[in-house]
């Protein structure tokens, strides 16, 4: 039974979200585009889960070479077992990148809206995600919920998101930087404040950092 997204749930639009049979996820995707020129080619990946896999793009749209590199890499899989969509992503992305090249969604429009932009989408059996490749960092900072909204509002929404991606990388590094080489553009109340909660620290600001940073991923892994 199609249910509600759980993951990528949005306010406006489609309330339906793929699930683990393959054949649902394929009428869902050609209900929203319900043409010839979407097509689709079956695999069967797993020496032994005999997963069927399959590669839908449109054909006038989505780029020859792309497809040509996806058949390619599909054909040549020789792995006992697919159980999921998120394990056939390591085997047929390219480890040579530190950068990702599919990103994975369980909303139906989305992976629509990405086959009408020339993107391919991999739909594994038994998995409720959907695999879109190739594709680019911006598309890690947006959502398909901006389509439906003004360009002024998407676009706001989008540059929140790049600001957001920026302060969570450069944040840190900041704060080591000043407080370890240039305490002297740090205001001089909030300098105050600063030195006196350093005082009880043993460890120079970079540990501190680090120290905090390992145990948040910790206390997230655990929960």
């Amino acid at each position: 039974e199609v249910t509600v997204p759980e993951i990528e749930f949005s306010v406006f639009g489609s309330k339906e979200s793929f699930i683990e049979t393959v054949e649902v996820n394929i009428n869902l995707l050609r209900r929203r585009i319900p043409s010839s020129d979407l097509y689709m080619k079956k695999y069967t990946v797993g020496s032994h889960s005999k997963t069927d896999v399959y590669v839908v793009y449109c054909q006038s749209i989505a780029n020859e070479e792309n497809v040509a590199t996806v058949q390619k890499r599909m054909s040549e899989l020789d792995i006992d077992q697919i159980q999921d969509a998120s394990m056939l992503l390591q085997v047929i992305e390219d480890t040579r990148s530190i950068f990702p090249q599919i990103i994975d969604t369980e909303r139906p429009d989305r992976s629509a809206g990405a086959l009408l932009e020339g993107k391919i989408v991999i739909l594994t059996n038994g998995s409720p995600q959907a695999l879109i490749t190739p594709v680019t960092a911006f598309q890690f900072i947006s959502a398909f919920e901006d389509y439906l909204l003004s360009w002024q509002t998407a676009s706001a929404l989008r540059l929140v998101r790049i600001m957001a991606v920026f302060f969570s990388i450069f944040a840190t590094p900041l704060y080591v930087a000043i407080l370890t080489y240039h305490p002297e553009i740090i205001p001089q109340d909030l300098f105050s404040s600063l030195v006196v909660s350093r005082t009880a620290v043993p460890f120079p600001p970079i540990m501190e950092a680090l120290f905090l940073e390992i145990t948040i991923e910790l206390l997230r892994e655990a929960g």
